[in-house]
């Protein structure tokens, strides 16, 4: 019964929003306002038995040069501590992590193109919602029609206390979610398919045949904590169809390996919202087709009269005297002879044509008055939209140009880089809350290699936990002559010699219209070659540091060889000199004949037979 009444009180909510849709005429507005940026621009005006009337399609063109003007830019996060006392660094080591991981998941989510579908939706409608529904941060566009507000005058998300979004859901999904959300089976019966489409947009009211889709409500609130929660504030969320509320209302907070919740949970309501101007009194904004919608009804009015009196008045028409013409209907076959009967002076007096009226210039010119004025008024004219030469102009004064000419779009670049602060602030507060026991991120390093590879960082609990970060946002326009400008700017440092080519390469965009990747190839392939030629320079070093230790080493032998020769042959000689001299004085010991002692006698003998007598 509670869940019931639950889901009864969901539902009154909701239809005090639908009530207050229908008195703004915030449907059929909504609805008008996309038919005239899809091509069906005379849908809400009567036409009679017309199928295809013609228009000059000017909205679309100021929609796609106003989108482009404040979504055409880089967008980066940066946190930034604003924690104080001895552990700043601590911090600024945190958030340095977290910034790296938030450019990263920006790629991984794919939210350039959902910023784009968000300030397109603005533009046109006035306001656009992305809603972040897990803690992996998908997301999902939210039509302005589908979202309700407990306060429709406050403008900040934040401060309000409940939000909840309409969706059409399949039957057996719903049931799912039910039983895994331990609905009993009996209220899951009474799920059952509906044809509440009424809030819905006219081609989304076409469901498949046999769909079984029924309406759901997600409530989101901020419900007070009792103590002692470290916060006093906590967001709720529930799901529920008109009878079953069937994800029952439950704190978004992160949870333990057993399912318990654990830390603080999150202090925000996940929707960021894109506003275009604002509309005073109201939580909702203004987009720029309204503005033009009467200038380009008007227009397209006036181009299907000037068609019609065109048909009327600028052919020439057959004129048949059928008392005189026997086939009147061959009037207007092309070469068909005209048979006349009876006598005339002139053929003229049978058959004739009535010659083209010359229109008036009057309707073309306020056509195009209308045309060119609602361009000029909207601040999307030929000079604003790009109709100048490039080569007749620097890029620094072409952006000049640009840039006083996008004065007036000033007012929605702040409310997008607002709504990229709030994206950023809903991220940090669904990391800190889902990361209770900290939180491990993986960021892109380069390797000592020259390659980029990911690694795990962490970030201990007690540090995310803390950490107080302001969000900032750095907006780098990325429109062909902003990139026109910086690739001047650094060729002009390349041809003054301010940097090296190496350098020059690395600081062009990835996007630009230099080919970066191909002089990053150049680079490579020199580098290849510069390694391969330092390679090879070193083993030819290493060759003939080779070759002079061998020659050395033989210059050395061949020295020793020679010492040891010429050693040999001082001895020989040497030696022959010491013998005889012995001789001589044997001989002259032979020719004295002494009287000596036999023995001595006998020993000098033995002397002389050794020296060969």
């Amino acid at each position: 019964m509670k869940d019931m009444n639950d889901a009864t009180q969901i539902w009154k909510w909701y239809d005090k929003g639908v009530d207050h849709h229908n008195k703004m005429r915030l449907y059929s507005e909504t609805e008008r306002l996309y038919s005239m940026v899809e091509g069906d621009q005379w849908e809400f005006i009567e036409k009679g038995d017309a199928d295809y009337l013609s228009s000059h399609d000017f909205i679309t063109g100021i929609v796609e040069y106003k989108v482009a003007m404040v979504a055409m830019n880089a967008v980066t996060i940066n946190y930034s501590p604003m924690n104080t006392g001895d552990n700043q660094a601590v911090y600024q080591q945190a958030c340095e992590k977290l910034n790296a991981y938030a450019s990263s998941k920006w790629e991984l989510t794919k939210m350039d193109i959902a910023d784009w579908e968000a300030v397109n939706a603005a533009c046109v409608t006035g306001d656009s919602y992305l809603y972040f529904y897990d803690k992996d941060l998908n997301h999902q566009m939210i039509d302005r029609t589908n979202i309700y507000f407990a306060d429709e005058q406050e403008q900040d998300i934040q401060k309000q206390k409940r939000v909840i979004i309409y969706e059409r859901r399949f039957v057996e999904d719903v049931k799912e979610d039910a039983r895994n959300n331990g609905i009993d089976e009996q209220e899951i019966e009474s799920i059952v398919s509906d044809e509440d489409t009424d809030t819905l947009p006219t081609i989304a009211k076409q469901e498949v045949e046999n769909d079984k889709k029924c309406s759901c409500l997600l409530c989101i609130e901020k419900k007070p904590l009792p103590p002692p929660n470290a916060q006093p504030e906590g967001i709720f969320i529930s799901r529920s169809t008109k009878t079953v509320v069937y994800q029952p209302a439950e704190q978004v907070v992160g949870k333990d390996e057993d399912g318990n919740p654990v830390g603080i949970g999150t202090t925000l309501i996940p929707i960021a919202k894109m506003m275009w101007y604002p509309k005073r009194g109201s939580s909702r904004g203004v987009g720029e087709v309204k503005r033009l919608i009467a200038n380009q009804i008007n227009s397209n009015k006036l181009l299907y009269r000037r068609e019609e009196s065109i048909k009327i008045s600028a052919f020439p028409k057959p004129v048949v005297n059928t008392d005189m013409i026997t086939n009147p209907e061959d009037g207007k076959k092309v070469g068909a002879m005209m048979k006349m009967k009876g006598m005339a002076t002139r053929v003229s007096e049978a058959f004739g044509y009535v010659a083209p009226q010359t229109a008036t210039s009057e309707p073309k010119e306020l056509q195009e008055e209308y045309i060119i004025k609602s361009k000029d008024l909207a601040n999307a004219g030929d000079a604003a939209t790009g109709n100048i030469n490039p080569e007749q102009a620097s890029g620094a004064a072409i952006i000049a140009v640009r840039d006083q000419q996008a004065i007036t779009s000033n007012k929605p670049k702040a409310y997008h880089k607002q709504f990229i602060e709030d994206i950023a602030a809903i991220w940090l507060d669904t990391w800190v809350a889902y990361n209770p026991n900290g939180m491990t991120v993986e960021i892109e390093q380069d390797m000592e290699d020259g390659t980029k590879a990911l690694a795990e960082q962490v970030i201990p609990a007690e540090v995310l936990q803390t950490l107080k970060a302001n969000s900032r946002i750095d907006i780098s326009p990325t429109n062909p002559y902003s990139k026109f400008a910086r690739e001047q700017a650094i060729e002009n440092a390349l041809a003054n010699g301010h940097i090296t080519f190496d350098e020059y390469v690395e600081a062009l965009d990835e996007d630009g219209s230099a080919p970066k990747g191909k002089f990053e190839d150049i680079l490579e392939k020199r580098k290849a070659l510069a390694e391969e030629q330092a390679i090879a320079e070193q083993q030819a070093m290493q060759e003939q540091q080779l070759l002079a230790q061998q020659q050395a080493e033989e210059a050395m032998m061949q020295e020793s060889a020679m010492q040891e020769e010429q050693t040999t042959q001082a001895q020989i000689e040497q030696a022959i000199s010491i013998i005889e001299q012995q001789k001589q004085l044997l001989e002259q010991y032979e020719q004295a004949e002494p009287q000596t002692d036999p023995e001595i006698k006998q020993k000098l003998d033995m002397i002389i037979q050794g020296l060969g007598g």
